[in-house]
């Protein structure tokens, strides 16, 4: 599905959001995730989709769901049309669980509200669901259904109001509720109804209306608008004789509250749009709402917060959100910062990192961005390496005796062992076979700085494979999860990337080029010249950054984008090295 998103208060541009199956948004307070979903209800709200149902729900008050929402209806009432009302887009809070449960539970049999019910240990074999609510229908109702009846006897073509389904689910509730007055009583006596507390099972309101599913439930959601007939906050719900809903932990209420909306409107037709409804959810819990919500006809936009809920989505699925806009650039970089303020635990990163397909584990997310500007800038075409997500991971190399790599080798046996315990907990819960999946081939790459490296540790041909050190060069995982895990150990041949930014042409731009081509620095041979890359042994030895710092950092920010890519813009092609060529010719080799 895709969605064309209306411009929002945080951003002022529209974008489009594809949904596979379920879209997840996430980003930090205030970054934009609810603005975004309130450009898309209120879009819905004004230019109704013939061939979409929005369902949205909030875990708490969002006040301007509830005032879209509530001008639509209004507008809906004060048509002067007999026509039922519009479900188009519907908007829930907790308030309204109540009536949700009691309504999947009578009309979704074995569906998820009626299976959790009747399998909850607390009241298994004791279950008796009845509905309790104080129903009222005001004098002004009864006075416009009279004032309507007194039109219809002259024209009966006028829109009455007895004519609107509506009314005739109320008719049909009143008159088949014994201890309620039916509506002609009430139209002879031109008197309402005062709020009159009612109890009724879910056979009784099954018979009620005559098994119909959409009349019970456009009754009781268009009865509880502005709480006119009745109030969804008013209202009882006893699973046995004597346990009520709120007797219920939060997280059993907040999955009935997502389960009852699934049992309820499900279809492929239907867009769930759930804000933030996994907040009181923990473990267990976590993991079941987004099994459903992958098993949902429909798709579903959900907004969390939560590190266990950004671990059960597919990486595919997370979207970042900052002001109001959606991000993917540098998405594995960005995601795995935002984990790290929500939670420490490096177990969280292996899940997520555990999600990807292509990997670059690399001394720091600016050394790839670096990469990715030389490349272009060099004439290469970067689109393939577009779908690599780049890791910060230090090489923990700092000379000879040291391990080369050894930080991003640990890493990998990490990552496999993380792979390994996700297949296992797979194959407990679903079986070894079959296969949940076809054999998944799962390339990483361990790009480090060259620093203290010997030559001969770099393979001659490719120029940039490191040999003669021990590291697994692949795993295989088995069923359910079949899989294979490329491990390519590579360097630099130069000291570290930012070497690669050494240029005649860009330092005598800045006017510093006379600080590497000088007798301390370089032997004359082999100063920076025009049109050449450097590609020699004094060149790849320098520690450049205090020369090549200043033109591309910004004091309190590191890094500045902009500036490295004025600085880029000025290295000629042939100033590049040709090590740039071997990294990217090897990498996109084995993509």
């Amino acid at each position: 599905m895709e969605l064309t998103l209306a411009p929002n208060p945080l951003h002022d541009q529209p974008q489009t959001l594809n949904i596979n199956k379920v879209a997840t948004l996430i980003g930090e307070n205030g970054s934009g995730k609810s603005s975004i979903l309130h450009s898309i209800f209120k879009k819905q709200i004004e230019e109704p989709s013939g061939t979409l149902q929005l369902i949205c729900a909030t875990s708490g008050q969002n006040e301007n769901f509830s005032t879209f929402f509530e001008r639509r209806l209004t507008s809906l009432r004060a048509r002067k049309d007999i026509s039922d009302i519009d479900f188009s887009s519907l908007f829930f809070t907790q308030k309204d669980v109540r009536f949700l449960t009691f309504l999947a539970y009578t009309f979704k049999n074995s569906g998820l509200v009626f299976n959790f019910v009747n399998n909850h240990k607390a009241f298994k074999d004791q279950v008796s669901v009845k509905l309790r609510l104080k129903i009222s229908v005001p004098d002004t109702y009864i006075k416009n259904v009279q004032q309507d009846q007194i039109a219809e006897a002259k024209d009966y073509e006028h829109p009455s109001i007895r004519k609107r389904p509506f009314n005739q689910r109320l008719d049909t509730f009143l008159e088949k509720i014994e201890t309620l007055p039916d509506l002609d009583a009430l139209l002879e006596t031109g008197k309402g109804l005062k709020s009159t507390e009612v109890e009724v099972t879910n056979e009784q309101f099954f018979d009620v209306f005559d098994g119909s599913r959409v009349d019970a439930t456009k009754f009781l959601i268009e009865g509880s608008y502005n709480e006119y007939f009745f109030s969804a906050s008013e209202v009882l719900l006893y699973l046995t004789d004597n346990i009520e809903f709120s007797l219920l932990s939060d997280g059993e209420y907040q999955f009935l509250f997502v389960a009852s909306l699934i049992d309820l409107f499900d279809s492929t037709s239907s867009l769930f749009m759930f804000d933030e409804v996994d907040s009181h959810l923990h473990h267990k819990n976590v993991e079941l709402l987004w099994d459903i919500l992958g098993r949902t006809k429909g798709k579903v936009l959900t907004t969390t917060h939560l590190v266990d809920s950004i671990a059960e989505n597919d990486f595919e699925s997370l979207f970042l959100v900052e002001n109001g806009q959606i991000k993917n650039e540098q998405k594995s970089q960005k995601l795995l910062e935002r984990l790290k303020v929500l939670s420490k635990s490096k177990v969280v990163e292996l899940e997520i990192a555990s999600k990807l397909n292509n990997i670059c584990l690399i001394d720091y997310y600016n050394d790839w961005k670096i990469f990715e500007l030389l490349v272009k800038q060099k004439g290469l075409d970067w689109t393939p390496l577009s779908s690599i997500n780049p890791i910060a991971k230090s090489s923990g190399y700092s000379s000879a005796a040291d391990s080369f790599g050894a930080s991003k080798i640990k890493w990998l046996n990490e990552l496999r062992d993380m792979k390994d315990y996700i297949r296992a907990c797979k194959a407990e819960k679903y079986g070894k076979t079959p296969a949940l999946h076809d054999r998944k081939a799962t390339n990483v790459f361990l790009v480090c700085d060259r620093d203290e490296l010997p030559e001969a540790n770099i393979h001659a041909q490719s120029g940039v494979k490191v040999v003669g050190v021990d590291y697994p060069d692949k795993f295989d995982l088995g069923l359910p999860c079949p899989e294979r895990i490329n491990c390519h150990l590579l360097t630099w041949k130069r000291r570290e990337i930012k070497n690669y930014l050494l240029s005649h042409s860009a330092l005598q731009h800045h006017g510093v080029l006379d600080q590497i081509n000088n007798a301390e620095m370089l032997r004359a041979p082999y100063y920076l010249q025009a049109n050449n890359p450097g590609d020699n042994n004094d060149i790849r030895r320098l520690n450049a950054k205090n020369v090549i710092d200043p033109l591309i950092n910004t004091e309190g920010i590191g890094l500045d984008t902009d500036k490295l890519q004025a600085y880029v813009d000025l290295i000629p092609p042939d100033e590049i090295s040709e090590d740039i060529t071997n990294m990217y010719n090897f990498i996109i080799g084995k993509l």
